[in-house]
């Protein structure tokens, strides 16, 4: 699973708005791309490259690090600390084996100029006694304000009114799962609740056994080899969390009655493999 998020962290002092060369909401780092959009060590392998992009037309700094990042009952993918806030997240958690301590990575800050390229290098520690079963963490990209973004408080206030204005800059971060799996990964997948109605599908995705499950939905009129009128791409149910309910817009016109297949089909280490499929009349 990938993810794009706000920090929302700097409050820059700064002088006032026509004096400033950042127009107001400055989104920093909303240019960074990653690729690929996750890893899984399995078996034997112990390394991994994952490139980062900058697609902006300016120069730009980001900082890589690890987050440990939990999935709630509803699909959402919180903090640890912010799971640790409430009882299904707390459930959620203790369900979570992390990754982190396996894992190490350089380098860990990087400026790329308009259009270029960094490569981050992951190595896997892992332990000789580490138990079977799934590990994961998330590798985090976050852009850092420019040295320039900020002025002093003296630099902020006008000598005119005395009033001190602040800026607000939005700091944007990418982050991938590194998903650690050791032994066997017996897990399957299910669809429930599979509905169609006002030009949106639903269902519910669970997963059984040791481990996540990862891949596209699709929804295709009348058999599994129809025609594609609805799909999601990249959606992952991880072990801490045994289902979550999704929703998506179709694409292709769909008549009440008509019969539909909703399918999940692997992207994990069965690519294209159907794990999971029902059936439902649009309405």
């Amino acid at each position: 699973m990938i993810g794009l998020f706000d920090l929302r962290k700097a409050l820059l002092l700064a002088v006032p708005i026509a004096a400033l060369a950042a127009p107001l909401g400055a989104q920093i780092g909303a240019e960074l791309n990653i690729s690929p959009k996750r890893v899984v060590f399995a078996g034997a392998q112990a390394s991994a490259t994952v490139f980062v992009f900058n697609r902006g037309n300016s120069a730009a700094t980001y900082r890589v690090d690890l987050t440990d990042r939990i999935m709630l009952p509803d699909g959402q993918i919180v903090t640890s600390d912010e799971a640790a806030k409430t009882s299904e997240g707390r459930a959620a958690l203790a369900r979570f084996k992390t990754a982190a301590k396996m894992i190490d990575f350089t380098p860990r800050r990087v400026t790329l100029g308009p259009g270029k390229t960094q490569t981050i290098r992951i190595r896997l520690l892992r332990p000789a006694a580490l138990a079977v079963g799934e590990y994961r963490t998330t590798l985090t990209v976050s852009a850092l304000p420019p040295e320039n973004a900020g002025l002093t408080a003296d630099q902020a206030v006008t000598t005119t009114s005395g009033e001190v204005s602040m800026r607000v800059f939005s700091l944007f971060g990418v982050s991938i799962p590194l998903v650690v799996r050791q032994g066997p990964h017996p897990v399957f997948a299910s669809i429930s609740a599979a509905a169609v109605a006002g030009g949106k599908f639903r269902l519910v995705l669970s997963h059984t056994g040791a481990g996540s499950v990862y891949g596209d939905i699709e929804v295709r009129r009348g058999s599994a080899k129809g025609e594609v009128v609805g799909a999601i791409k990249g959606i992952g149910v991880y072990e801490e969390a045994d289902s979550r309910p999704l929703v998506g817009d179709l694409y292709g016109k769909v008549k009440p009655g008509e019969r539909l297949v909703v399918l999940f089909r692997d992207d994990d280490a069965e690519t294209g493999k159907i794990q999971a499929s029902a059936t439902t009349t649009a309405q």
